[in-house]
């Protein structure tokens, strides 16, 4: 790599002394828990206790902001260093599996029609055995569900997610399982290596 295409990636050099803090924290748990509020007197000690806890964890993550934003400045410059290049990588593995599965499905529709034609001709099923090519790559099919009437599908395999909304379970989805209500279980082929 030349000189000019060489980037500054990571830069973290902080010295950072952390406040002594374990007898402190243990005399103000003791204090917390001693706490009882009946007058103005303790409402004041305890706004003056709140202060100097509130004080020691500005202090502290002052000196955590000033540890992890280095790292976070360069975890900003490494990712755009490199994604550039993974974005292009990826887009390109992409087109390439398009045009692989595109090619296997027009083979295996002429093999499908070449099948039909020796049926007609021969009266009886052909069946073609498809002719593997010496490779690495294999076509896969990958099975997926989608929800496309959650009122249909039986409350044992739904749950709700963090906004309250329903959501199939899919750990309860098992292969061999007769069809489920409301859930229309299809096939994507891909491309792997």
């Amino acid at each position: 790599m030349s000189k000019e295409n060489k980037k500054e990636v990571v830069s973290t050099d902080v010295k950072v002394n952390l406040p002594s803090t374990s007898e402190t924290f243990e005399q103000w748990i003791e204090d917390v828990e001693d706490l009882i509020i009946v007058d103005k007197d303790d409402y004041e000690e305890a706004e003056e206790l709140l202060k100097k806890v509130g004080d020691k964890w500005k202090t502290i993550e002052d000196i955590r902001k000033q540890m992890v934003d280095p790292l976070n400045k360069s975890k900003t410059k490494i990712q755009a260093f490199f994604n550039p290049s993974l974005k292009l990588l990826d887009g390109l593995k992409g087109k390439i599996k398009t045009k692989m599965l595109k090619h296997v499905e027009k083979m295996s529709k002429k093999e499908e029609a070449l099948a039909a034609e020796l049926k007609e001709e021969t009266g009886r099923d052909v069946t073609i055995v498809q002719t593997k090519i010496n490779t690495n790559t294999k076509v896969k099919s990958t099975k997926k569900w989608r929800i496309i009437d959650v009122n249909l599908v039986p409350k044992k395999y739904l749950g709700l997610n963090d906004e309250g909304k329903a959501f199939y379970n899919s750990l309860l989805y098992v292969d061999d399982k007769p069809e489920t209500p409301g859930i229309e279980y299809y096939s994507e082929k891909g491309i792997s290596l």
